[in-house]
């Protein structure tokens, strides 16, 4: 993501991404699929909150029509190329 020009903050511990957001720290929310239902439901939530008019984007190993809690989804075998689009959206 950084080699295409986006600044990131990346964490693998969802207390410290909650922290980021509620600081105001986001413009893109990426959400792995595999985080349980409630923490991408938290932070999707925090987001709105904290950070109006950012988006969130899922990331899912499986077809969807849908993403729950996010804005749009990438299907994770379509590469980066389709995850920089979903971000730029």
């Amino acid at each position: 993501m950084r080699t295409a020009g986006f600044n990131v903050l990346t964490t693998a511990d969802h207390h410290d991404a909650l922290t980021q957001i509620q600081h105001g720290q986001c413009g893109v929310l990426l959400l792995c699929y595999s985080l349980p239902s409630p923490v991408r439901q938290q932070l999707a939530e925090a987001v709105r909150q904290f950070c109006p008019g950012a988006r969130v984007v899922a990331i899912t190993n499986e077809q969807m029509e849908k993403p729950e809690f996010a804005d749009t989804f990438v299907y994770g075998v379509e590469g980066p190329e389709a995850l920089i689009e979903a971000i730029r959206g």
